[in-house]
Parts: C-alpha cells; structure tokens; sequence
C-alpha cells in the first residue's frame, strides 16, 4: 500500500545535509509518495517581508518559514507530515491537519539552560520562555509520535514538557556510511599529525581552548589544525588553517575527513553531533566535549576521549596523548567505524521512522 507522507524540514547549514539524507532514502521506497517542502527561510521573492526592516531578522525569517510551508502544503491532504522544522509551533493548524511526527534535535528548556549570556533583561526573558515553554507543550502533545536523536533529548521531553515515553522513539543521528567512509589510499606518511574541527560559531564553542593549545603546546610530533567553518577568523598561529568555503556532504569536506587524524569538537553550546557521525564514519577517532548528548555517540576509550566542557588541561592533555600515539588513533578510528555502520547508518535509523509512520497512517 503506498501512503501519502510530507516531509516538511529545515535546509539551512547542516539542516540541508540531513534532509537531503532524508529525501534520498524516501525516495528509494516505492511504498511512498512524497511530497518534500523545504524551510530556507528565505527573503528573497518575497518583498512585503524583507521591507519590515524594524523587526528582528528572527521575526522576518520564521514569517519567511511560514510562507515556504503554507505554499508547500497547499492543496496536499498527506496521510501524515514529518516535521523537521523549528517553524512547526508557528503553524499549528497545520501540524493538526495530518498525524505530525517531530524530530527534536534539542528542546527549548534545553537551549535554554546551555545559553551562558542573554541580551534580553530578565523580565523579558521570563516571559518569553514561558510562552515558549506553553507553545512548544501544546505542539509536543498534538504531536503522534516525536523521534529524537539521543536519550538526553528524551529526558527532557518527558521531564519537561511531559510527553509520554510511549510517544517517544530515539533514532539516533544518521549519515551515509556508504559515501562516509574511510579513504582506499593510504594518509600522508610526512609524520603530520592533521586535526579537523567542523562547524560554525567556532569561538563561541570552546575554538579558543583549540588555539590556546595550539600556543602552548609542546608535543614533539609536527601536527596541522584545519578548521571548516565560515566564521571570520581572528590572526591564527601557526600550523593552523580555515576551510571557510567547504560545504557540508561535499567531495571536498570528505576529503579532508579521509585525509585528516582526528576529530576535535570543543562545542560548548552546540548540538551538532553530526560532525562526530560523519567522522566516526570515515575513521577518525573523536576527542570532544561531553555536552548535548555526544557521550551516547562517542565511546569513552574506545571510539576517543571526552573532556569537561571548558576543561582546557584536561582537552590539552588527551589532544596530545592522541597526537603522540598513532597506534590508539588507528585502534580508537577502526572502533569509530565500526560502531558509525552498526549505529549511526542513515537508511537503517530513517527506516525506523517511515516504519512507525506507515503503522499510523495503515
């Protein structure tokens, strides 16, 4: 029997790779016809919008959300809708015109409690979390199932905002083991050890622990920093270099995972654990924070090393404990392939969720 299911998700930054993961493995199964709506948030095309110069450029674009998700379901009667979307709370009457499945990446109260520094006064800051708190609880309890990425997530769900555990599934973050995956040639042999940090808001996510290290540090073995990430850099010292032009699931970004050592994430504040995924998946050995869940990701001695967030003696000390032995990197990045094919493969953790829609929409 074949179903009618939307699939309405996010596209910018790392959205778009994982939606573009998302509508490959739908489109592979005959069982479904889809209909996909991309949410880019976008100005352009639409003047009425981008002529609102006084309000927040947040406010612009979730109107500009709205807009692509009216326009995308319009005239569309899906049997059910995947959303994918922090635009979801803003339209509700949507969500409630099908059987709605949530991803939940991170929940607000979780945001929340990572954010160090607000702009808001304290005032508006109450009131704004709790009308968000209410709008996100309404959208969760309409919700017919909701799919998170880590049992961190889950637990706020269901101790925050009191969802069900019936209603809870978690799938874990997925890649493309196939297309991640490590090099047929062999890596440099020059004796350079090369370290690959990947995402945006680098300073804000401990990048400043990486280049004090990368100042102090005394290790005997020649290694290289490369960092893919868009932000404007400050003056770098030496041995350290920016991507800022990769994008993500490009030629380009894999070949810097098959051809670098080890993955560093120092993410303070950031819930992009699809970074340690894809480098998992190609090999690497991870030394990251252990915030946002990636203790569930990365396996502490096998896989690589965790540290504190801001812990900058502890991250300093394992950096170079990896740096200086390539045979626990090689041993901890077999592991890290391992455990990325048997757990974190796209088209077996999407299966399981058009598995529990097809046993609604039946």
């Amino acid at each position: 029997m074949t179903h009618h299911f939307a699939f309405v998700m996010d596209q910018p930054s790392r959205s778009y790779t994982e939606s573009l993961t998302i509508e490959r493995v739908v489109m592979s199964d005959s069982s479904i016809a889809p209909t996909f709506v991309p949410v880019r948030y976008d100005l352009g095309g639409k003047p009425l919008l981008a002529a609102l110069s006084l309000f927040p450029n947040t406010v612009r674009d979730t109107l500009a959300g709205i807009e692509e998700i009216h326009r995308g379901l319009a005239g569309k009667r899906p049997d059910a809708v995947l959303w994918a979307t922090g635009a979801a709370k803003s339209v509700m009457g949507l969500v409630s015109s099908a059987p709605a499945f949530l991803v939940v990446e991170m929940t607000p109260l979780q945001k929340e409690r990572m954010e160090s520094q607000k702009e808001q006064s304290a005032v508006r800051r109450t009131f704004l979390r709790d009308a968000n708190h209410a709008t996100t609880a309404q959208l969760y309890d309409r919700a017919a199932h909701l799919f998170v990425g880590s049992e961190w997530v889950a637990r706020s769900l269901r101790h925050d905002y009191a969802v069900p555990s019936e209603k809870i599934t978690v799938v874990r973050p997925g890649v493309d083991t196939g297309h991640f995956c490590p090099a047929t040639i062999c890596k440099s042999r020059s004796g350079v050890v090369r370290l690959l940090v990947v995402g945006n808001d680098f300073y804000g996510n401990g990048g400043e622990l990486l280049l004090k290290w990368a100042q102090q540090t005394r290790t005997p073995v020649p290694w290289e920093l490369h960092l893919v990430t868009s932000d404007a850099m400050k003056v770098l010292p030496p041995g350290v270099f920016t991507h800022p032009a990769v994008q993500s699931n490009s030629p380009e970004q894999l070949r810097l995972y098959q051809t670098c050592d080890l993955l560093v994430q120092p993410a303070c504040a950031d819930n992009n654990s699809l970074a340690v995924v894809e480098a998992m998946a190609t090999g690497l050995p991870v030394l990251a924070a252990n915030t946002c869940g990636v203790c569930e990701i990365v396996s502490e001695g096998e896989t690589g090393m965790l540290f504190a967030p801001k812990d900058f003696d502890t991250l300093a000390a394992r950096l170079n404990t990896l740096i200086e032995s390539p045979d626990l990197r090689r041993e901890m990045g077999n592991a890290a392939r391992e455990r990325a094919v048997r757990l974190f493969d796209a088209r077996r953790n999407i299966g399981r969720i058009l598995t529990t829609m097809h046993e609604v929409a039946a």
